[in-house]
């Protein structure tokens, strides 16, 4: 397996997010915290100065609503001309309400709302980070296996994505909620993480934002490497140091010291341990 990057501008790595928060009767508690504690995940961005679009829909699927656009797309330039209104569009668009289907179907409304607004929202060079955020299962009609491929479809690829899921675990035992199985195994599958709905927020947004972080800042694999064993190649030249693998967000990290200049081609080559498993 050879997988080629390139390396870009650190002042400038795009990443595009795309929030799908679940628009039921129970979600308000949820929508709210998700709203209070954005700033926490947005800080990180603004800090390094990432280059990001950032976008919002339901888990809404009927007909004329099924990945529509909450808001508008929110990017890195409306943050740095004024910090305040971008925050606050965040937090307004976010609270999409509870007047939803009681159907929820985020993985089929992320992929409607790719293919519907993905001229004006995904970039060529950009990493895809999705959100599911629910505290009911994904019902959507067809398997985890089919939205994934349909996902790398529109994105060239898998390993420019990763999903990440803020859903319930375990069953809670309540009325109206249930263990977002579907949404963890796409995560699991694009080597995102998933995280209890029932947990602390902030460090829930704490994590997801040092998370998506490095998918910007770093080399996505698709795979996992057999016996973590890979070989890392910039214009060519093999480094036998200066660079790192995280087994745990699969990322090729090179040492603060040893980055490639911008434009530099980067090859990373392994044997997959897990090819058609996506």
């Amino acid at each position: 397996m050879t997988e080629d990057f390139v390396q870009n501008d650190t002042s400038n790595t795009p990443v595009d997010i795309l929030w799908v928060v679940d628009d039921s009767g129970s979600m308000g508690d949820e929508q709210a915290a998700l709203a209070t504690n954005f700033e926490t995940f947005i800080v990180g961005f603004m800090q390094k100065d990432l280059n990001f679009n950032m976008a919002i829909t339901t888990t809404d699927a009927r007909s004329g609503i099924s990945g529509h656009l909450v808001g508008k797309v929110l990017n890195r330039e409306q943050a740095l001309l004024n910090p305040t209104q971008f925050i606050l569009d965040f937090e307004n668009f976010v609270k999409v309400g509870t007047r939803g289907s009681g159907e929820e179907k985020g993985l089929k409304t992320s992929v409607d709302f790719l293919l519907q607004h993905g001229a004006e929202f995904l970039r060529d060079n950009a990493s895809l980070a999705i959100v599911y955020v629910s505290d009911e299962e994904d019902q959507s009609p067809f398997s985890v296996t089919q939205y994934l491929g349909q996902m790398g479809d529109i994105k060239s690829g898998i390993n420019k994505i990763r999903t990440y899921s803020i859903v319930n675990k375990v069953d809670s035992g309540i009325q109206y909620e249930t263990v977002g199985n579907r949404y963890m195994q796409v995560s699991n599958s694009t080597k995102g993480t998933s995280s209890s709905i029932k947990d602390d927020f902030y460090s829930i947004m704490d994590l997801l934002g040092e998370k998506i972080v490095a998918l910007a800042e770093n080399f996505p694999l698709s795979y996992d490497p057999q016996d973590a064993v890979l070989e890392v190649s910039v214009n060519g030249s093999v480094q036998s140091s200066g660079w790192s693998y995280s087994s745990v967000d699969h990322l090729v990290r090179f040492d603060t010291s040893n980055i490639p200049s911008a434009g530099a081609n980067i090859q990373v080559k392994y044997q997959a341990c897990n090819v058609g498993m996506l």
